[in-house]
């Protein structure tokens, strides 16, 4: 089942969606061979993916079809064209299966497994997009603070022209430690591709039962750290793991935080005072989304304020679309300054695990240390 808010789901639509920096329309619809029904070359301004092309094949069903009815039609399109779509994927485009409706309300949804089986078949990430009424909660006194994955808010009109960011580099140097089987690397544009090829050539010469699965892994790695740079990290570290072939993934991800307002007024880094500020969600029936708010002892630096739960979190920046997310992020003072919070958020799709990762999610942010 998934929670969404909404009395009814209108205009249920299915879309295979195909973006990235260097798409070019045009070469995506000769090696598919198939019209899209629509594209759009790479611009700055979009509020969608700001500079990443798109190309997409919706349909959009009747009341009769339904949400299923969509998808099954969509699976019907592109069956015969997956292998042109995986090549696509291993060329660095970003390919998923998108469900989406208008809502206005709360409900649950239902996906059958059929449904879900179909789509499992067709080897394609699945998300959900909404398009619903924003909610009248204001939240400006706080804005400072990042969304729930960690992401920073949209930067403000002078960020955008040049004139400042929303935060400088912190003024000490900061000590993070991972399990070893987790990955490390530079998520900067211009290292990326080179770390991440040696780091997934390492790791298959540990496990060569991995060998089939490099496409996967480098495509989830490119991914990470791409999200991760473009929300303003300056750490990542993620887990990648294949258990009874269950695949299992995580991220710890570290950024600077600039503790003012889009007024620029000055806002306290006071632990006490950043939690009072965070809201509680409470799961009103099984399977909703709920968060905790307390504030933790980290040795060596002292007090953080930290929420933890399942949430749903953006799945980038300007992106209106959710993803359910198992998350602990903790927001610790930097010292010497007040004007700075490092944020350690840690994060996972896997629902079923929640406990587990918030205590691994905790023991990686105990290992934090300034230095």
């Amino acid at each position: 089942m998934m929670t969404i808010s909404t009395h009814s789901w209108d205009s249920p639509t299915a879309t295979l969606l195909i973006t990235g920096e260097n798409l070019t329309p045009g070469e995506v619809t000769r090696a598919l061979g198939i019209s899209p029904s629509l594209s759009r070359e790479p611009t700055a301004d979009s509020r969608f993916r700001p500079g990443e092309g798109i190309w997409a094949i919706q349909v959009t069903a009747g009341p009769p079809q339904g949400l299923e009815g969509a998808l099954d039609e969509l699976a019907d399109l592109i069956s015969g064209v997956l292998e042109g779509i995986r090549e696509l994927e291993e060329s660095g485009l970003t390919v998923q299966v998108d469900l989406s409706g208008q809502v206005d309300g709360r409900t649950r949804i239902p996906v059958s497994p059929r449904a879900l089986s179909r789509v499992a078949t067709l080897g394609l990430p699945l998300s959900f997009t909404t398009g619903a009424v924003p909610s009248e909660r204001s939240e400006d006194l706080w804005d400072w603070l990042p969304a729930a994955d960690g992401s920073h808010r949209a930067p403000r009109k002078d960020e955008e022209e040049g004139e400042g960011s929303a935060a400088d580099p912190a003024p000490v140097g900061v000590s993070l430690a991972v399990p070893d089987s987790w990955w490390e690397f530079d998520i900067r544009p211009e290292g990326r591709e080179a770390t991440i090829r040696a780091l997934v050539d390492e790791r298959l010469r540990e496990l060569p039962d991995l060998a089939p699965h490099r496409t996967d892994l480098t495509t989830m790695l490119r991914k990470m750290a791409k999200d991760a740079h473009d929300s303003g990290a300056v750490y990542l570290g993620c887990m990648a793991e294949n258990f009874d072939g269950v695949p299992l993934s995580a991220t710890v991800t570290v950024s600077v935080l600039g503790a003012k307002n889009e007024q620029g007024v000055a806002l306290s880094t006071d632990p006490r005072t950043i939690a009072e500020s965070l809201g509680t969600i409470t799961a009103r029936r099984e399977g909703d989304a709920w968060r905790k708010v307390t504030t933790v002892d980290i040795p060596d630096v002292g007090t953080a304020a930290r929420t933890y739960g399942v949430e749903d979190v953006p799945v980038a920046r300007g992106d209106s679309r959710t993803l359910r997310m198992v998350l602990t992020q903790t927001y610790i003072p930097v010292p010497g300054t007040t004007e700075q919070v490092v944020l350690v958020s840690g994060a996972s799709p896997v629902l079923d695990l929640a406990e587990a990762f918030h205590d691994i999610f905790d023991a990686v942010t105990s290992t934090f240390r300034f230095v």
